[in-house]
């Protein structure tokens, strides 16, 4: 059983144009990420994302969406579709999956990339997002001297990270898992 879900609405991020079009209701919840590094290489394909999305709402107007998950050299092309006509930002690629402690992110990169959160229950998929401020708080609390997390400056106080090292990994890895600071943002059902 999927909670209720809350009304987001989007917000550009620059150089995510793409994404802005993409993933528009999810935006607010990603992680920009400056380097993938060599975690990019610990990406993968989950077959569980393949297909064709709407998303879960009460909302009429949010049935005029669809998101395509489409495997293309070894990653996946998202590309949304609003009234069956194709966004103009065209697609999203390359996009993965990235394991992180107990958690599960999409991933596009592998430079000035982003990342957000997701789960797969009951073959939905569940978008997740991130308390910016109470996680940057833990991080300053419990890593004071770590290099590669900084905190935005702009109103969102966006949690960014910039090359995602072996201690990142840590990090992200022990950020708790409950509602205080993960809160469930979207959820999308298989059509096809």
């Amino acid at each position: 059983m999927i909670p209720s879900l809350r009304n987001t609405g989007a917000r550009g991020r620059g150089a995510h144009a793409v994404l802005l079009g993409i993933l528009a209701v999810m935006l607010a919840s990603c992680i920009d990420v400056e380097d993938f590094a060599a975690t990019w290489s610990k990406t993968f394909l989950d077959p569980d994302l393949a297909g064709h999305w709407r998303k879960i709402s009460q909302v009429p107007e949010d049935a005029r969406h669809q998101w395509f998950f489409n495997e293309r050299h070894g990653a996946y092309e998202v590309q949304l579709f609003t009234d069956n006509r194709a966004d103009d930002d065209g697609p999203m690629y390359p996009v993965k999956s990235l394991a992180v402690g107990p958690y599960l992110f999409l991933a596009n990169g592998p430079q000035k990339g982003l990342m957000i959160r997701y789960k797969v229950v009951d073959g939905d998929v569940l978008w997740y997002k991130l308390d910016f401020r109470k996680t940057w708080a833990i991080i300053q609390e419990k890593y004071p001297d770590q290099k590669n997390i900084y905190q935005d400056s702009a109103a969102d106080g966006a949690v960014k990270i910039k090359t995602f090292d072996d201690e990142v990994f840590r990090i992200i890895s022990t950020i708790p898992d409950d509602d205080v600071f993960w809160h469930l943002d979207t959820a999308l059902r298989r059509i096809k």
